[in-house]
């Protein structure tokens, strides 16, 4: 049950606090004053769209309250403590929103999601306004209103799940098929691109090796001749060799160490010099031995380079990417490859899944049809209620859609007979202003006593009846307020006779305009009555009296 409501900043709205008790709240005012406004913010609070359009003016943010006792609103008790934001049995929304359009949304004092917040306020609140008379002429809102009623939620998700697997391999399916000739031939091109690199049969890093030997065999006259000279300098049989020179320097210099003790080291580096240039004879030797001096294999590895890069050209890739090209082409006509069968697989996979698909749309079908006979029943009573003596409802089911959809095979349509002897026809063909309003005020009415919320919100929908049908609306609404909170904006003294509480909202104009919501006392309310039957004359103060004595 919503127990208080804190507006702050909120279009007209400076600071409103509005205290909520159980039973049916009215609450009415002049034309502008703020009513629907009320509604709005609340709407604001518990997830709809925000905008800085509705910060007031001169106002930097706004900020709305709304405050919750969920003590018999087990459902949204659950959820709090599952998104373990529970407390005791008090649930507070708060939502603040910034000149930038952004918001804050906050449940119990904790940062919460938009999305978190939505799914709470479908526990804890139901509103119901003009715009629905407008919606219930369409079809899909038409089914969406059987189904709520129905109450077969959890049917409606297995059939749509039951759809979007059927969806998946029947599209599959299709575009397998829709592969035409251009596609088959794109499998003989690419086998005829993957033979080719096959035939190269290329290994792992070939490329660079075969770079690599073709450099040494290029350049091997040229290195044979600088490997040899070097040898040469270093050891040959002549006393003019590096290391001739080396040992010689050793041994004139060895005479002077007893001299110069100092000598020492210098005789050590170069004793190691001529060490490392005898191995570096050795290495060079080597060399010369393992060197390749062959013409012909140049002449082949000049031929398999040729070749890898002819081949790259013609396929448009890097010489270096024909080995993962190669990786791509085999993957690409695997998937391509063996196409009837693969069809065949995929259109059995699709006929699988719409025979379960049928089952489950075919157990939804007589669920709606089960349905449409008690909201018939009920609809029609209702109609006659609100002075339609003659008023007829009845759910007509056209023949069944051929191709799958997420929400069955159904089609459906309302219809309304509203006169004596009178087919009944479509709603959105026959109905008027005032009994399109009164078809749509029943299926609230009885869509509200079925669900479990407890807070239902009526705003403005006693819109184009009047009179003796609006004293029945009144009646309607106030017995719905004996078993759940009501909260109800009306025009209509009736309606807002009914009431158990009656707030006026009025507005005040100073330095800016704003909105003041007032707790009416038995005389207050008298003549406020009394204002909306037309001024506050005897007549209608003494009507305004009459009607609340009646209620």
């Amino acid at each position: 049950m919503l127990e208080h409501l804190h507006i702050e900043n909120f279009a007209i709205i400076e600071n409103l606090d509005l205290d909520l008790s159980s039973g049916m709240t009215v609450i009415t005012g002049d034309t502008g004053a703020g009513k629907s406004i009320v509604i709005d913010a609340l709407d604001i609070a518990l997830g709809h769209r925000a905008d800085s359009k509705f910060i007031r003016a001169g106002a930097t943010r706004c900020e709305i309250n709304a405050s919750f006792d969920t003590t018999h609103c087990k459902n949204a008790q659950l959820w709090l403590q599952e998104n373990e934001l529970e407390n005791d049995t008090t649930c507070i929304i708060r939502r603040v929103i910034t000149p930038d359009g952004r918001s804050k949304n906050y449940i119990n004092g904790r940062a919460v999601t938009l999305q978190q917040l939505r799914l709470l306020a479908q526990e804890l609140i139901q509103i119901h306004a003009q715009h629905e008379h407008y919606a219930l002429l369409k079809r899909d809102e038409q089914r969406h209103i059987l189904d709520r009623f129905a109450q077969h939620i959890a049917l409606l998700a297995d059939v749509k799940n039951s759809y979007l697997a059927w969806r998946e391999s029947f599209d599959a399916w299709q575009a397998l098929l829709a592969l035409g000739e251009s596609d088959r031939g794109k499998i003989d091109f690419l086998t005829y691109q993957l033979q080719e690199i096959k035939t190269l049969q290329l290994r792992d890093n070939e490329l660079d090796a075969l770079h690599q030997e073709q450099k040494k065999l290029s350049h091997s006259q040229e290195l044979v001749l600088a490997l040899s000279t070097a040898m040469d300098a270093i050891h040959k049989n002549s006393d003019k060799t590096v290391v001739s020179t080396v040992l010689r320097l050793h041994r004139d210099l060895s005479a002077y160490q007893k001299i110069l003790p100092e000598l020492s080291n210098t005789l050590n580096l170069l004793n190691g010099a001529a060490v490392h240039l005898e191995e570096a004879s050795v290495e060079l030797n080597g060399l010369l031995k393992d060197m390749p001096l062959n013409p012909k294999r140049l002449q082949e590895v000049e031929t398999r380079l040729q070749g890898i890069h002819n081949l790259a050209r013609k396929l448009h890739v890097p010489a270096e990417q024909l080995l993962e090209l190669q990786q791509k082409l085999t993957l690409e006509l695997d998937s391509l490859q063996n196409l009837d069968e693969k069809s065949l697989q995929l259109e059995k996979f699709a006929a699988e899944h719409k025979a379960q698909y049928l089952v489950l749309a075919e157990k939804l079908s007589a669920s709606r049809i089960k349905a449409a006979q008690k909201l018939d029943e009920q609809m029609s009573a209702y109609l006659q209620k609100l002075s339609l003596p003659h008023g007829q409802f009845k759910v007509v089911f056209s023949e069944a859609a051929t191709m799958p959809t997420a929400y069955g095979l159904d089609q459906l349509e309302f219809h309304i007979q509203t006169n004596v002897g009178q087919t009944p026809q479509p709603l959105a063909k026959i109905a008027s202003g005032g009994e399109l309003s009164r078809a749509s005020l029943a299926l609230q009415l009885i869509s509200s006593q079925q669900d479990n919320t407890p807070t239902l919100i009526f705003d403005e929908i006693d819109v184009g009846i009047g009179g003796k049908t609006a004293d029945v609306v009144g009646q309607l609404l106030r017995q719905l307020g004996e078993k759940t909170q009501v909260i109800c904006i009306t025009h209509q003294p009736p309606v807002a006779a009914r009431g158990h509480h009656h707030l006026r909202i009025e507005k005040e104009h100073g330095s800016a305009t704003t909105s003041r919501l007032i707790k009416l006392d038995p005389e207050q309310r008298t003549f406020e009555i009394a204002r909306m039957l037309g001024g506050k004359t005897h007549t209608a103060v003494a009507h305004a009296k009459e009607l609340l004595e009646l209620a």
